[in-house]
């Protein structure tokens, strides 16, 4: 796992070798856009490192992922969370500010809101035995604290003014430390609904609950404006009546 954490922290600043563990299979989701591929997403950070983030970050690593998180020179809170296969890096996030991208304009729906479609009343989407890297005495501390980022503010909407809900897409624990990737969806209330989504990357002591580190990225939602339309019925066909008595007489 050390080789893992060091080709990461080389990748992430732009110094990453050809020769590395970066599988052709790799996909990688930073601020808003999906990169797919080996030479791919190592071009990328070489033509944008995160050196100043990931000089000296906060790294938490288990058997087969990295939370690795750093703080930016102008004060930016930066988090890479990685999931590896045979020490080979598989997934990559990457969340905070976005950099040299443009901010997309807000979406708007006018539909019910679930993301998982089954109307489900919990705040937070969590299956402990999804994650193989979890203590058992750890899973409900990761629980807890991602029922307390259901109702944090976000830079889109407050809690009271919209519906939200956090899917826990990663998580595991180290002797008394945990981290988690978790995605949060909100869609305010009103008459025009604003829906938005987020990654955050959290690691903390869950012995006191105590978050050391956490990155949030800014609203990611790239969804096309979209207005639901019901077509017109057609004009129903004329029966004769007489045809049908003669049919049953």
């Amino acid at each position: 796992m050390n080789e893992v954490v060091s080709q990461l922290q080389s990748l992430v600043t732009g110094t990453l070798s050809n020769q590395n563990n970066v599988l052709n299979t790799c996909r990688l989701e930073v601020f808003g856009q999906s990169i797919w591929g080996h030479r791919a997403i190592v071009e990328y950070f070489r033509r944008h490192p995160l050196t100043d983030a990931f000089a000296s970050p906060h790294i938490v690593s288990s058997g087969d992922m990295v939370a690795m998180l750093g703080v930016s020179q102008q004060g930016e809170t930066m988090g890479v969370f990685c999931e590896t296969v045979n020490n080979n890096i598989l997934r990559l996030w990457v969340t905070g500010p976005k950099r040299g991208a443009p901010k997309k304009k807000n979406q708007y729906v006018s539909v019910a809101f679930d993301p998982m479609l089954s109307q489900v009343p919990s705040a937070v989407a969590m299956n402990p035995s999804e994650h193989a890297s979890l203590d058992a005495s750890a899973a409900q501390h990761i629980r807890t604290l991602a029922e307390s980022f259901s109702t944090m503010k976000t830079q889109t909407a407050e809690c009271h003014d919209s519906r939200r809900k956090v899917f826990v897409l990663r998580a595991f624990s180290n002797e008394d430390q945990a981290a988690a990737l978790l995605a949060i969806h909100d869609l305010q209330l009103g008459k025009s609904r604003q829906s938005s989504f987020h990654y955050l990357i959290t690691t903390f002591r869950f012995d006191d609950e105590q978050i050391l580190h956490r990155s949030y990225s800014e609203d990611l939602s790239t969804a096309n404006e979209w207005i639901p339309r019901i077509a017109e019925p057609e004009p129903a066909e004329e029966v004769d009546e007489s045809s049908i008595e003669a049919k049953f007489a």
